[in-house]
């Protein structure tokens, strides 16, 4: 499984922070979706962008990436079938990945012509992101009368509460604070600020609120630094909003199908 990042991310998101990778910052979505692949027995490879600076990808990354699956695949004996999952900038190169057999591409829609040779895909959008669901929703048709393996998968808002603040779900990966009495005096500085409902709905995105100055008296810098793009706590309230984020929901139901797509198509159903 490849994964490939947002804009203004890099493949160090995919793993938690080590002696081996101190470079690591292990957001909470990525390292969920690295845990369930790993718990399939999959190979999991994450790649970082040409573009260090935007961190978006190009066309100019494609073959960077079919050297990494490569490698990969040489030093983890993986078998011959390669798939792939990304998140807006990487929604896009997901599709482009040389030689994968079907792709997941979240909160992005396709660039590639939509004809019989399109891989097949399953989108992963956010409900408010209206323009993109319904540039998606088309693709899908189209894509479809084409004969291609094509669908999509659409991602409601969620409520907060201190759990989510605490770890993203069940099982290894997920960690957002590390402790359940930190994550509930953040969840009640954000209720206490106005920034969640009395149902721990977010009232506002936010990317344009300022939540952080509500939860840094009780997050220190050296647990959180709440920088956007580089925070597990922000990236759970983008998560929350449901407009434009990576996310980990229909995870299972995109891996099963990942999973199946390689089966058919490599012998034993060896996967990469």
């Amino acid at each position: 499984l490849l994964i490939l990042h947002g804009c203004s991310h890099r493949a160090t998101d995919a793993w938690p922070k080590s002696d081996a990778c101190p470079e690591c910052t292990g957001l909470p979505i990525e390292t969920r979706v690295v845990a369930a692949a790993l718990t399939r027995n999959w190979a999991v490879a994450a790649v970082t962008s040409h573009n260090r600076r935007s961190g978006c990808w190009s066309q100019r990354d494609v073959d960077r990436i079919a050297k990494a699956t490569g490698y990969v695949r040489r030093v983890t004996n993986a078998g011959p079938a390669t798939v792939s999952l990304g998140a807006s900038s990487g929604g896009s190169i997901a599709v482009l990945v040389p030689g994968a057999v079907a792709c997941v591409a979240q909160i992005m829609a396709s660039p590639l012509e939509l004809d019989a040779r399109h891989p097949p895909v399953r989108f992963v959008h956010m409900s408010r992101d209206t323009h993109r669901a319904a540039m998606i929703h088309h693709q899908v048709s189209v894509l479809k009368e084409r004969g291609v393996d094509a669908a999509e998968f659409v991602v409601e808002p969620e409520p907060l509460s201190p759990e989510a603040l605490h770890r993203r779900g069940a099982g290894p990966g997920g960690a957002v604070l590390p402790s359940r009495e930190m994550s509930e005096k953040a969840f009640q500085a954000l209720r206490d600020g106005g920034f969640v409902d009395a149902g721990g709905m977010l009232v506002d995105d936010p990317r344009r609120t300022n939540w952080r100055d509500a939860v840094r008296p009780v997050v220190p810098e050296a647990v959180d630094s709440l920088v956007a793009d580089a925070s597990p706590v922000s990236e759970i309230l983008n998560v929350a909003w449901a407009r434009h984020e990576f996310t980990d929901a229909h995870l299972e139901a995109s891996l099963d199908w990942l999973g199946a797509k390689a089966s058919s198509a490599a012998p034993r159903g060896e996967l990469a």
